[in-house]
């Protein structure tokens, strides 16, 4: 399944967002993440995508982003959060990775 991000994944919709996730989440199928077009993501919808990814790892169902599915603006937000910090843990890998 495939799940497109919006362009701003802040505190002001991660509610909204989280019930999109966990609905992704209950059709036991692999989720990736589009998140190509976001311009914007503050700590809320940081920490909605690693809490997403922690619960689908949980429930063994893949969940990561398809491959070119990150914009700048995901990458640079998730550095400047402290997310990815050079240690390969695969919380960081998470967010690397596709």
């Amino acid at each position: 399944m495939i799940v497109t991000l919006p362009p701003q994944l802040t505190i002001a919709n991660v509610a909204e967002w989280k019930a999109i996730l966990l609905g992704a989440l209950g059709e036991k199928e692999d989720v990736k993440l589009d998140a190509h077009a976001l311009t914007g993501a503050d700590v809320a919808g940081l920490q909605l995508l690693l809490s997403a990814w922690k619960s689908a790892q949980a429930a063994r169902i893949g969940f990561g982003f398809l491959p070119g599915g990150r914009s700048e603006a995901l990458e640079r937000a998730a550095l400047e959060a402290g997310l990815v910090h050079g240690d390969d843990s695969a919380e960081e890998r998470f967010w690397k990775e596709t």
